[in-house]
């Protein structure tokens, strides 16, 4: 007899009356003949046998085979697990059924010096069925993988203990961090290769602050990001990254409480590119020659990215000292690898011209807000100048405050923008 029937979890009841109405007992002994597997992409059959917990020849109930389920669905690899059978004689076939899930994000070991990257990747596929450099995010997955962790610092003798955290940026979770906690690991030393446009004392001047900090491969990654590569982006070359860091102890017999750090960074420069121009659409109030003039770059000069950077920001503030405080200036960066050259597509909104509502000075000496009302040169009706308020503020508040010897705790600033009228209200606040 050839028995086939979709089983849920979610449905024991359900499952038991199908059982039974086909006339296999779920507590009967069958041998199991196969296991074949559907739905599967990201996994091999040979990660679903070992994760099942079954073994072709063993004596099995379908007890047996609802528990493997169960085991398969606990691991989190799985939005769904279900399983079929057919039974000829006493031999058994199961065949599970499989949605992958979309859910897995790659691990990072941020601080595990005591072993590469490969050491590490090759026993964690050995002991946890369903990673694969990556884990899915729900399950008990991730806390096998911690746990075969925590075991490789015990085994080698080394204390600490490792936790798992999300990892990532901007309100999003892009990888799973391992890390250990526990044991100090202080960067005594700081190496680079690769570097030729940026001198090596340039390099190390730059990393004075990333020394005796305790080693971490994502902060020393967000390190490098935001204090190493701008030096080379200055230079021209946009193309530039730095690799993953080599760590290694300096003593290699340290197991802790400290275990010192020394680290190397690997830098591909790419190619220096020269400044071949932007191209503006869009733009109206200004005109391509104004903005040009703004970002301030020479044909063929040096792309130096952090003056392209202020000059796209110069723009937009020419447009709001206009009343545009809604502008928006996006440019899209294209390199000619072949030319070494890089020119900007440049599209502007320039949205609507805002002009002067009213000024309020809130929790001001009552002489002092008199004094800086009649000061303030924007009247209801003007164009809006957006860099006026900030500039008001530095250099006309403070001053007078300072004749009137009062000292502020705070002073802030609430702009009120009324979309309708096309009007900003301001408030200037004492605290």
């Amino acid at each position: 007899m050839i028995l086939n029937q979709l089983l849920n979890r979610s449905l024991p009841v359900l499952t038991a009356w199908l059982l039974f109405a086909t006339g296999v007992q779920p507590s009967t002994t069958y041998n199991l003949a196969a296991i074949h597997f559907t739905g599967l992409h990201r996994y091999t059959p040979e990660q679903g046998i070992a994760a099942s917990g079954l073994h072709i020849g063993d004596s099995t109930t379908l007890g047996d085979l609802q528990a493997a389920a169960e085991r398969l669905s606990k691991t989190g690899a799985f939005d769904s697990v279900s399983f079929q059978y057919s039974s000829r004689g006493n031999d058994l076939t199961a065949q599970f059924g499989f949605t992958e899930t979309k859910d897995v994000l790659p691990c990072i070991f941020d601080n595990f010096v005591w072993f590469t990257d490969a050491e590490i990747d090759r026993m964690l596929r050995q002991r946890v069925t369903f990673y694969t450099g990556e884990a899915p995010v729900r399950g008990d997955t991730v806390e096998q993988i911690r746990g075969a962790l925590q075991d490789l610092l015990h085994t080698n003798g080394i204390g600490g203990e490792v936790s798992e955290i999300p990892y990532g940026g901007l309100g999003s979770v892009n990888a799973l961090l391992f890390h250990v906690d526990g044991i100090s690991q202080p960067i005594k030393s700081i190496a680079f290769s690769g570097e030729l446009a940026v001198t090596d004392k340039q390099l190390s001047d730059a990393s004075i602050t990333l020394r005796s900090q305790n080693f971490s491969v994502t902060n020393v990654a967000s390190y490098t990001s935001s204090a190493l590569l701008p030096l080379y982006y200055q230079r021209g070359y946009l193309r530039s990254k730095f690799g993953r860091v080599e760590a290694k102890l300096v003593d290699a017999n340290s197991k802790g409480p400290t275990s010192e750090v020394s680290i190397t960074l690997p830098v591909a420069e790419g190619n220096q590119y020269l400044w071949n121009g932007a191209s503006w659409a869009g733009n109206q109030v200004l005109s391509a020659s104004e903005l040009g003039k703004l970002l301030g770059m020479n044909q063929q000069e040096v792309a130096n990215q952090e003056k392209i950077d202020a000059g796209f920001n110069s723009a937009r503030k020419a447009y709001e000292s206009q009343g545009y405080i809604d502008v928006r200036v996006s440019p899209i960066r294209d390199l000619d690898d072949t030319a070494k050259l890089v020119s900007y597509t440049v599209q502007v909104a320039e949205g609507s011209q805002y002009h002067m509502g009213q000024v309020y000075f809130d929790g001001l000496p009552q002489g002092v807000a008199a004094a800086l009302l009649k000061k303030w040169k924007l009247k209801p009706g003007d164009v809006f100048d957006a860099s006026y308020p900030d500039d008001f503020l530095k250099n006309t508040v403070d001053q007078e405050l300072a004749q009137a010897g009062s000292t502020p705790r705070r002073i802030g600033m609430k702009r009120e923008t009324d979309a309708t009228a096309l009007i900003v209200n301001l408030r200037i606040q004492y605290h």
